[in-house]
């Protein structure tokens, strides 16, 4: 008989475990939803002008970059021919 009590304790304990997991699952993906509705997109003029800010500074990056890089190569290739 005590046996039988201990197992249906176990038992309890482990649906009360299973319980705590959906609940906590149930909850966060409520919050989720919640946090998804305070969102403000960008309207369709926002979208644009965003859209080409990033392409101009990954424009003049890229160029910025590419010119350091043909400096540097030729700084390195002047460096081989009288020093090394």
């Amino acid at each position: 008989m005590a046996e039988e009590a201990k197992n249906i304790k176990i038992d309890d304990n482990k649906e009360s475990k299973v319980n705590q997991k959906v609940r906590s699952i149930k909850s966060y993906f409520k919050d989720m939803k919640n946090e998804l509705k305070k969102i403000v997109w960008p309207n369709k003029t926002q979208l644009i002008n965003n859209t080409v800010t990033v392409l101009v500074f990954t424009v003049v990056v890229g160029a910025i970059i590419w010119i350091a890089d043909g400096v540097f190569s030729k700084l390195v290739a002047w460096v081989y021919r009288y020093f090394a």
